[in-house]
């Protein structure tokens, strides 16, 4: 009696995750700095840009579960 393995079963072994570095990695930490700068700086400015995000992101949202725009 021979026992077959299954069809993914061999592509699950020879497969191996490999990182991918790309050109965000190392400007996040940047980014991340300047950010954090800006908020010190300017507060009133960052919670403006917040609200403007959080409204168009419910707005999509809301579109995506009643369709107001096609």
């Amino acid at each position: 009696m021979t026992v077959t393995p299954r069809v993914g079963w061999i592509h699950r072994i020879w497969y191996k995750r490999r990182m991918h570095p790309d050109a965000a990695s190392p400007l996040l930490p940047l980014v991340t700095l300047a950010a954090g700068v800006f908020l010190l700086v300017a507060p009133r400015i960052v919670s403006v840009a917040a609200a403007l995000y959080l409204i168009v992101t419910g707005l999509l949202g809301l579109n995506a579960i009643y369709h107001f725009f096609r």
